[in-house]
């Protein structure tokens, strides 16, 4: 059996977060809660930390952004310290209900979350079979999410299955890149890879951003995972589509994996093999 067909198809490999390599229910049920409770508390206790008073400025402008666009929930940022935590904290609650990809609250969430993992409130988890798929691959490998590149720096080093961000060359964020269902995007992705977009695989569980990364060039599979969206059939029909990270090996990786001496990682590795195009069960 045989993954990603041909010799080496591709010469880089992108890989989004949530709903690909870890659960939504972890970012949506632990993160964004635990962000959102603690956004007043932490701007009180970092007001003053120049990191913090950019993402302040910030938040201030995306707010002014959203409010042009004509969004009357979001709440423009008071002058003063007391006001602006207090606008801040409202829209972040907002913007979190709401699920909106808003920059300056990525980086701030990012912060925060620094905090968690670095106290052990916060332990992120993998799905099981990434961490051995990572440790095989001889491919550079990047991340591309919602999410900071503080946020995923500090996910990939916490989680429980070990320092993920050793496999990890670099972490690209919508402030580097722009959003992730904009073809624009991945062109500015592929050159910031220093790669033709013909030689980079972008993995995600969202069609639209798949659709988006194949406008510009670049090859796509989207991942089936449980509590994953169901994907269209559509999407089914006209994309790569797998249950698991291991759906991203070559025929050379793959022969490589079974001539590892047995251990529990191993074993895990080479069920992912046998199974990636079988629906797990929910």
């Amino acid at each position: 059996m045989s993954g990603i067909e041909g010799a080496r198809p591709y010469d880089a490999l992108v890989l989004d977060l949530e709903g690909t390599i870890c659960t939504i229910s972890f970012v949506r049920d632990v993160l964004f809660p635990y962000a959102s409770k603690r956004t007043e508390a932490f701007l009180r206790k970092n007001l003053h930390e120049p990191h913090i008073k950019e993402v302040i400025a910030r938040i201030r402008a995306d707010s002014a952004e959203e409010i042009a666009k004509g969004d009357r929930d979001v709440r423009s940022i008071g002058s003063n310290d007391e006001a602006a935590i207090g606008d801040i904290a409202k829209n972040v609650k907002y913007w979190t209900k709401k699920d909106l990809k808003i920059p300056g609250m990525k980086e701030l969430q990012g912060h925060i979350w620094k905090e968690g993992y670095a106290s052990g409130d916060l332990t992120a988890e993998l799905f099981p079979d990434v961490m051995p798929v990572l440790k095989q691959l001889l491919v550079p490998i990047y991340t591309y999410s919602s999410g900071s590149r503080e946020a995923q720096e500090q996910f990939l080093r916490h989680t429980k299955e070990g320092d993920a961000a050793l496999y990890i060359r670099y972490k690209f964020s919508l402030a580097d890149i722009g959003h992730k269902r904009e073809h624009d995007s991945y062109v500015k992705l592929a050159d910031a890879i220093g790669k033709p977009a013909q030689n980079i695989l972008f993995v995600t569980d969202i069609e639209e951003e798949a659709a988006a990364a194949r406008t510009a060039g670049m090859r796509a599979l989207l991942m089936i995972r449980p509590g994953n969206l169901d994907l269209t059939q559509f999407a089914r029909d006209n994309f790569e589509c797998a249950y698991n990270l291991a759906a991203v090996l070559t025929k050379e990786d793959i022969e490589r994996c079974y001539s590892l001496r047995q251990t529990p990682e191993s074993d895990l590795l080479r069920a992912a093999i046998k199974s990636y195009r079988t629906p797990q069960k929910k």
